[in-house]
């Protein structure tokens, strides 16, 4: 799986002449150093705050409200840092063709070793769930960096607070991480720094080579106002605009939330970098500036049992693998947007009808008995699309047990075991059950998704069911049985009712 991490120069390029034309990114002046700490007032606060704290790694990148507590002796701490003076402005783009592997060029971003899954809080903030579910979506984050100067860290002579030793050595490693977190920052770009987080659907913008350039452009026309520099695609840079989302760290927070919410619109992004210097938080980190807690350990052997801790942690709280797409020999369950599943047929009379229906069951089991339905497509496309006609088939021989409301004659009956197929009864209530004959469009359904958007439907995804005889929606009685209706909110165009919204989840 490719992953990138690079460093456009041009940006680079441009915001140090920014810097050069006096934007307001020129050095914070130098206040009355400290003979203590050899540092000024504004390098000591951020050495407390930035450097040498505990670090939750499956929280977002570089954001301190992640951080824990500091590890280290606070007096001893300045004897063992270096302050670098080494303006740092630079636009980085991560990228992933999954929303893992967006995650893991975070952590190749720092130097951080492939073995821990970090970031995941990064994912979930910057990307909504219905784009993180999408297969064909690929992610990323363009890094506009502006950092004064560097803090680093020689964690192998700076001494750790006592307690905090105490713990590293002897603490349970659940407990620790609960307590310290996985990592701490040993390196430090202070200053501050936008995020510009966005995403496309490769299905529908195949020219991947276009993708780089057109999140810059796009950055720069929202955000920055920075004109692109080459040859970029308007059409892919509107459709990274439209799926941007932007965080700001640093800078006057009430003109961060103005970039955040319309980017440069009155020249915001100028009047903010104008009070970074004012204004300064952990704006990145230095290479290998985050190494995981299991290193400060002062045996292999504990730092062997507290790195696998670290892992297992990750794993638990990392991101889930990809979303399924729904294929024509999916196996499925399917649920109401009330979480309701829908059963396997059970046998009911109704004034004469005798015949085996759906029902809706909060339970996935009684007893020992599994009552959620498992189904499968046919004539469905592969994988399942939007607008595809298909007929929804029970997969299994078994029926319901003998319930007191049930017949166990006609629940033993062979001749009804095949009646798998979801259609409608007709006028009659219970208007919905499984019938032996697919072939007429009582048993035709069309599979619409809640957004309207195209491309392949997921596990998971909002849909409508459509019956082609009645042309109306599948939804629930209120005795819990199937029957369709109308809906003049879908029919318009609008988010249709709760009891209108289904979902199908692939169990193998």
């Amino acid at each position: 799986m490719k992953i990138k991490l690079k460093t456009f120069k041009v940006i680079g390029l441009l915001l140090v002449l920014l810097c050069i034309a006096n934007v307001g990114c020129d050095p914070p002046k130098e206040a009355v150093i400290d003979s203590t700490t050899g540092l000024t007032p504004q390098q000591n606060q951020m050495l407390q705050l930035c450097l040498g704290v505990g670090y939750r790694g499956e929280g977002g990148y570089a954001d301190l409200k992640y951080s824990t507590t500091s590890l280290f002796d606070p007096d001893q701490l300045s004897k063992f840092t270096e302050v670098v003076m080494a303006p740092r402005y630079d636009g980085r783009i991560a990228e992933g063709r999954s929303i893992s592997d967006y995650a893991n060029s975070l952590s190749v971003s720092v130097s951080v070793s492939g073995k821990y899954e970090l970031f995941s809080g990064s994912a979930s903030a910057s990307f909504n769930q219905s784009s993180m579910t999408n297969n064909n979506n690929s992610f990323f984050t363009l890094l506009d960096v502006i950092g004064y100067y560097r803090l680093d860290i020689d964690a192998k002579k700076a001494p750790l607070k006592p307690a905090v030793k105490n713990d590293i050595e002897h603490m349970a490693p659940d407990q620790l991480i609960a307590t310290y977190g996985t990592h701490y920052v040993q390196s430090a770009y202070v200053g501050a720094r936008v995020a510009f987080n966005t995403y496309i659907d490769r299905s529908r913008f195949t020219n991947e080579s276009d993708f780089e350039a057109s999140v810059t452009a796009a950055y720069g026309s929202s955000v920055s106002g920075k004109a692109s520099v080459g040859s970029t695609n308007k059409e892919y840079i509107e459709e990274f605009s439209k799926n941007s989302t932007v965080q700001v760290f640093g800078g006057d927070p009430s003109l961060a939330e103005a970039i955040e919410e319309n980017g440069n619109k009155n020249g915001g992004y100028d009047n903010w970098r104008k009070t970074i210097k004012d204004h300064m938080t952990l704006a990145d980190y230095g290479v290998a500036g985050l190494r995981p807690i299991s290193e400060l350990a002062s045996t292999p052997a504990r730092q062997k049992a507290l790195d696998d801790a670290i892992q297992k942690y990750l794993k638990e709280h990392g991101l889930p693998g990809p979303t399924p797409q729904i294929m024509k020999n999916s196996t499925v369950i399917l649920r109401s947007s009330d979480g309701r599943c829908v059963s396997r047929p059970i046998f009911w009379s109704f004034v004469g009808q005798q015949c085996y229906n759906p029902k809706m069951y909060s339970e996935d089991k009684i007893g020992d008995f599994r009552v959620t339905g498992y189904f499968s497509f046919t004539n469905a496309s592969d994988p399942l699309m939007p607008n595809n006609n298909v007929t929804i088939m029970f997969k299994e021989k078994e029926l319901v047990p003998n319930w007191p409301s049930g017949n166990y004659a006609k629940e033993t009956n062979t001749d009804w075991l095949n009646a798998k197929y979801l259609k409608l009864s007709g006028p009659l209530p219970p208007f919905s059950l499984y019938w032996k004959d697919p072939e007429d469009a009582w048993a035709e359904w069309i599979i619409k998704k809640v957004n309207g958007t195209d491309g392949p439907i997921y596990s998971g995804d909002e849909v409508y069911i459509y019956n082609n005889a009645k042309s109306e929606y599948l939804n629930f009685h209120d005795d819990n049985y199937l029957w369709v209706d109308t809906s003049d909110k879908i029919k318009n165009g609008n988010r249709g009712d709760d009891k209108f919204i289904w979902k199908f989840y692939v169990v193998n």
